[in-house]
C-alpha cells in the first residue's frame, strides 16, 4: 500500500492542486476579482497573447458555459482535450498509449501546435 501511495504521490498532489485551483476559480470570477494576475505581455505591448482570456474561460467552463468560455479564449478550450489525452497516455502503461504519447509529443506535434499558437496570436490582434 505504501509503495502504491509513493508511486502515485505526484499524481495525488497534482489532482489536489487542480481541485484547489478549480475551487477558487469556481467561486471567484476573474473578471470581478483583482487578485488574479494580469497579463504582463498585454500590459507592456497592448496586444493579447495566446493565453489572454484563459482565466475567464476556465471560470466559465467550470460553470458549464461553453460558449462564453470559447468566446473568452477558444485556443484554451480546444487545448483541453489535447492536454487530457497527453496526461492519460502518459499514465497508461501499454504499447498503444506509448504510441499516442509519442505522437502527441513528437516534432510534428510541436510544429503544428506552434503554428496554431502563432496564427491565433496574429489573428486575435488584427
Amino acid at each position: 500500500m505504501a509503495f502504491l501511495l509513493q508511486k502515485n504521490l505526484k499524481l495525488i498532489f497534482m489532482l489536489v492542486g487542480i481541485l484547489l485551483i478549480s475551487t477558487v476559480f469556481y467561486f471567484f470570477a476573474p473578471s470581478e476579482n483583482s487578485f488574479y494576475p494580469s497579463c504582463i505581455f498585454k500590459n507592456i505591448t497592448g496586444l493579447s497573447c495566446p493565453g489572454c482570456g484563459s482565466q475567464r474561460a476556465f471560470h466559465e467552463l467550470l460553470h458549464l458555459k461553453f460558449k462564453v468560455a470559447f468566446t473568452s479564449n477558444p485556443l484554451f478550450v480546444l487545448a483541453i482535450p489535447y492536454g487530457l489525452a497527453l496526461l492519460i497516455s502518459a499514465k497508461i502503461e501499454n504499447e498503444n498509449a506509448r504510441k499516442i504519447f509519442k505522437i502527441l509529443t513528437g516534432k510534428r506535434a510541436f510544429f503544428l501546435i506552434s503554428t496554431v499558437i502563432i496564427a491565433y496570436f496574429i489573428w486575435r490582434n488584427l
